[in-house]
């Protein structure tokens, strides 16, 4: 954008000047388009495992939607995955082939 400045009808020095503007941000047009979750592990007596090496998956309802997983290998586990359009997903959280007892993540976008 350029600005064209003048005092008594006289361009002052070095005018016009140019403007960058960008655009703001709409709130109506925004939404959600990456998340991550990460899992603690536990053993039987509640403490936290130190160490990975299990089977994690995470599957979705939404077979447009991949879910990239990683075991940390500290007991932790941490699952990434994109999402496009509004709607309700659902994900399947499992450990060596048993549903977590907080499963199953449900988002409404």
């Amino acid at each position: 954008m350029d600005i064209d400045v003048t005092l008594e009808d006289q361009h002052i020095k070095d005018a016009p000047f140019h403007v960058e503007c960008k655009a703001g941000t709409d709130h109506s047009t925004s939404g959600f388009s990456g998340f991550t979750f990460t899992i603690q592990t536990r053993d039987k007596r509640g403490q936290n495992k130190t160490f990975g090496g299990d089977d994690f998956a995470v599957l979705s309802s939404d077979s447009k939607v991949s879910v990239e997983t990683l075991d940390n290998n500290d007991g932790s586990y941490t699952a990434r995955f994109a999402v496009s359009d509004k709607g309700a997903y659902t994900f399947q959280v499992l450990f060596n082939g048993k549903e977590l007892a907080c499963s199953p993540l449900r988002l409404n976008l």
